[in-house]
């Protein structure tokens, strides 16, 4: 809804269609208000009563931290990488239903095949490092090589991790 510079209520509105790039963007009351994520420095966040140390409690009991949000309760995540991509699209929900399609797809394949699901988490995935804080490494100026020169770049270290990464994704 766009205020075309009309003043009041008299026809100064128009309504115009616009691109979310498929996702629906959630502020932070509309996640508070559905216990999306646990909330920020509190170990309440569950509905119901609280127990005499603040934490909050269920008919069968204390409700851990970690569990008193939709995102605690989802997360099982081996990566750091993992928990940032599932806050995100907590944060910001598919809408085209063709790509939620396939996405619950991917989720259905992985429940049904047990056993691969647990060899991609406890092999494959402990090999894995985070790639988005190497990527930044890479990216950062006066980076840890100590050129200090301002020109960018990551440390050789950084290289040759990637470099490795990239060996261990083509032996898969």
């Amino acid at each position: 809804l766009l205020n075309d510079g009309g003043m009041g209520l008299s026809g100064g509105y128009e309504c115009v269609h616009c691109h979310t790039g498929g996702h629906l963007k959630l502020d932070r009351t509309a996640a508070e208000c559905i216990g999306l994520f646990p909330n920020r420095g509190a170990t309440s966040g569950a509905v119901g009563m609280e127990t005499s140390s603040g934490a909050p409690q269920t008919a069968g009991g204390t409700l851990h931290p970690s569990t008193s949000s939709i995102y605690g309760m989802l997360n099982h995540c081996k990566t750091r990488m993992g928990s940032r991509l599932l806050d995100s699209w907590l944060r910001q929900p598919l809408v085209d239903l063709a790509e939620i399609t396939a996405r619950q797809d991917a989720v259905e394949m992985l429940v049904r095949n047990g056993e691969e699901r647990g060899k991609l988490r406890d092999v494959a995935l402990t090999a894995v490092v985070d790639l988005d804080a190497l990527g930044a490494g890479l990216l950062r100026k006066g980076s840890a090589n100590g050129n200090g020169n301002g020109n960018g770049g990551g440390s050789t270290r950084d290289l040759e991790t990637l470099y490795k990464q990239f060996l261990f994704a083509s032996q898969q």
